[in-house]
């Protein structure tokens, strides 16, 4: 893909019955927001946003999209490209480690 189409990043999603992404909100709000969007990220069941903060609203309604509404959409941010990311409470950052 030379340029981002988003038509044929959700057609190619449903078509590669993709189970999980790691994506940034604007991304996540085009999900939510977007009237193409139906049943194409129906397979997901983790959903993972980072490079900046995202609100409680945005999560909950992303969510209604991914995984028929059962996917728990999860945040991070600050070098979350070089760490394993451990499960978060719902619109939490996870938790807080001592050798952090």
């Amino acid at each position: 893909m030379q340029r981002f189409d988003f038509a044929k990043v959700c057609a190619d999603v449903r078509k590669s019955k993709g189970r999980a992404m790691f994506t940034v909100p604007p991304i996540l709000l085009l999900i939510a927001k977007s009237p193409l969007v139906k049943d194409h990220f129906s397979t997901w069941d983790d959903a993972l946003s980072g490079a900046a903060p995202m609100g409680q609203d945005l999560q909950i309604e992303a969510g209604r999209k991914l995984g028929n509404g059962a996917t728990l959409v999860r945040q991070c941010w600050g070098l979350s490209e070089t760490v394993r990311i451990p499960p978060a409470r719902v619109y939490s950052m996870g938790n807080l480690f001592p050798f952090c």
